[in-house]
């Protein structure tokens, strides 16, 4: 199988394990590399995802750091929104970028609900562990904001300029929904684990990275107007 499907197969194996646990999958296992308390499902996915992608290079996840030493790079979450998973909201997922050389392939799936978003170099796709009819259209009137429970002065000036938004509290799999909502805003500390899957899939969309400022749209207009607003 090449990186794709194993990729995926690793999504189905991790699925197949939510499906089938009880309560101990959210027992807390220690601070993990990026700074989050690990949990035991946390754990559990990044061992699925290194037994399956480990031969195509280094992995670096978000609760191990570096594990081995081969060419080409691997940045994963293994779970992404592990909160909203432990609670039962239905948010939550893997992130996968993989280089080597000439080659870019990066994967974002919403376990939940089984959307599979795919940039290999510059093409892009979906797919759905579930269905094969992808003919739905898209077109939310709002837009996400990660983490705006800690930037209350920020939220502030989005509703005074009637800017509608949702915050689900899973960065990575609010990049691969970019394409549906009007923009993408996050405000906090920027992780490698977070965004290297979600930059590389919305690449040809406008973004800007501060500090401590990522901002991702399909719009021009909310684009600029949004810059306007954090003084850019």
């Amino acid at each position: 199988m090449n990186f794709i499907d194993k990729c995926i197969n690793a999504n189905v194996k991790i699925l197949n394990i939510i499906k089938e646990s009880d309560g101990s999958l959210f027992e807390d296992c220690g601070d993990g590399h990026g700074g989050d308390i690990s949990k035991k499902i946390d754990i559990i996915a990044e061992n699925i995802f290194v037994e399956e992608l480990s031969p195509f290079g280094t992995i670096y996840s978000e609760e191990s750091g570096i594990i081995g030493n081969n060419s080409g790079m691997i940045v994963i979450d293994p779970i992404d929104g592990s909160e909203n998973l432990s609670g039962g909201i239905p948010y939550y997922g893997t992130s996968v970028s993989y280089s080597k050389d000439n080659y870019r392939c990066s994967i974002i799936t919403n376990l939940a609900n089984g959307d599979i978003f795919i940039k290999e170099n510059s093409n892009y796709s979906e797919r759905n562990l579930y269905s094969t009819n992808q003919n739905l259209i898209f077109n939310a009137k709002f837009g996400i904001f990660e983490k705006a429970y800690s930037s209350c002065d920020l939220a502030n000036k989005l509703c005074q300029n009637n800017l509608k938004y949702r915050s689900p509290g899973a960065l990575a799999i609010s990049f691969a929904y970019c394409r549906r909502v009007n923009f993408l805003l996050f405000s906090g500390k920027i992780r490698d684990f977070d965004i290297e899957a979600g930059l590389h899939i919305c690449d040809d969309l406008d973004i800007y990275r501060g500090d401590n400022i990522l901002l991702v749209s399909k719009s021009k207009e909310y684009f600029n107007k949004i810059l306007h607003i954090i003084g850019v």
